[in-house]
């Protein structure tokens, strides 16, 4: 993912001491249970777009036995994976353009990566062509619980999460235009909410969570977990 001028609030240190190296809500159990719901077989090919210190690379390589792959924009993150999980393989890419043959992947994760980007359908549109016929996209991610009832901001400013966060109805459409198609759509947003207060317990002010958004928040702050599929050839 490109990084802002702005210091992006996952690499603020209150959010690390809270939520260790997954830096999201739901930590690894959220993740093993949408690598349960994706299918994630031993030998697969998964990409793990914006995989940050690499829990979720581990995840799958050692409880599951697949072969991830992991792509940040991050020199930052990308050194501490390679540093803490020796011989994962790492790349540093911007989510933009995903240096990838078509139909590379079985899997591709996203997890808390496309409400950071300006525009998530041309990255959707491009998890599509690597992913494999009949590949999983398993996205999670915050999200704004119903539609606004005005204009919300047009995408994510790389220091604010919920700036880009999709309202949570509308996210079957984004990835139809993509060219997938919804197996899986679960309301976390009781993850989040404890993920919130845990970090206004840390000492950030309910006002910074997530990165100040342009305008305000319209709709109320949750999160989801996502999977869809391509079809098959």
């Amino acid at each position: 993912m490109r990084e802002a001028g702005a210091a992006p609030f996952y690499r603020r240190g209150e959010l690390r001491a809270v939520t260790g190296e997954t830096l999201r809500p739901g930590g690894t159990d959220l993740t093993e249970r949408a690598f349960n719901l994706a299918g994630l077989t031993p030998g697969a090919r998964l990409l793990d777009l914006g995989c940050g210190p690499g829990a979720s690379l581990t995840l799958a390589r050692e409880r599951f036995c697949a072969k991830p792959v992991g792509l940040d924009f991050s020199a930052a993150m990308l050194a501490e994976a390679k540093a803490r999980r020796p011989g994962l393989r790492l790349v540093r890419a911007d989510a933009l353009a995903l240096p990838f043959r078509a139909a590379s992947f079985e899997v591709v994760l996203c997890e808390c990566v496309l409400s950071l980007l300006p525009d998530p359908a041309p990255v959707l549109a491009d998890i599509a062509r690597c992913l494999a016929p009949g590949g999983r996209l398993v996205w999670a991610d915050l999200c704004r619980r119903e539609v606004p009832p005005r204009r919300a901001p047009a995408g994510g400013d790389g220091a604010s999460c919920l700036a880009g966060a999709p309202a949570l109805p509308l996210v079957p459409a984004l990835v139809a235009a993509a060219g997938l198609h919804v197996l899986v759509l679960e309301d976390h947003s009781k993850a989040l909410a404890e993920l919130a207060g845990r970090l206004v317990f840390a000492g950030i002010p309910p006002a910074e969570l997530f990165g100040a958004v342009p305008g305000g928040c319209a709709g109320r702050p949750g999160y989801f977990l996502m999977i869809a599929a391509k079809e098959e050839e």
